[in-house]
């Protein structure tokens, strides 16, 4: 789904702070967590936005999972899933893809 033809088929979620040991995502960029074991794989290993290309200083973790279409059954009925991919990407990028306007 990271791929820019398909990214307006998918909502997008960053990994939010995570405490007690549990992961969780949200909607609102304010919440984003960088993971201490990222930063320091990033540093490590000069990794790259999967968005952008560009190198990564401070990478956000986001996953997504399928827009709703008039069709699909609701949702009291049928649970979303989100994709099991885990995409790295930078601030500027996250924000985008959680649609910010100006990102």
């Amino acid at each position: 789904p990271i791929r820019s033809e398909k990214r307006m088929n998918y909502v997008w979620v960053v990994k939010a702070g995570a405490q007690k040991g549990q992961s969780k995502y949200s909607l609102d960029p304010e919440s984003a967590y960088i993971d201490p074991r990222d930063k320091q794989r990033v540093t490590r290993d000069k990794i790259c936005c999967d968005v952008c290309g560009n190198l990564l200083r401070r990478p956000y973790r986001v996953r997504a999972y399928r827009r709703r279409t008039p069709y699909d059954p609701p949702e009291s009925e049928v649970d979303r899933k989100m994709e099991p991919d885990i995409y790295l990407v930078g601030h500027r990028c996250m924000k985008g893809l959680l649609g910010i306007a100006g990102q």
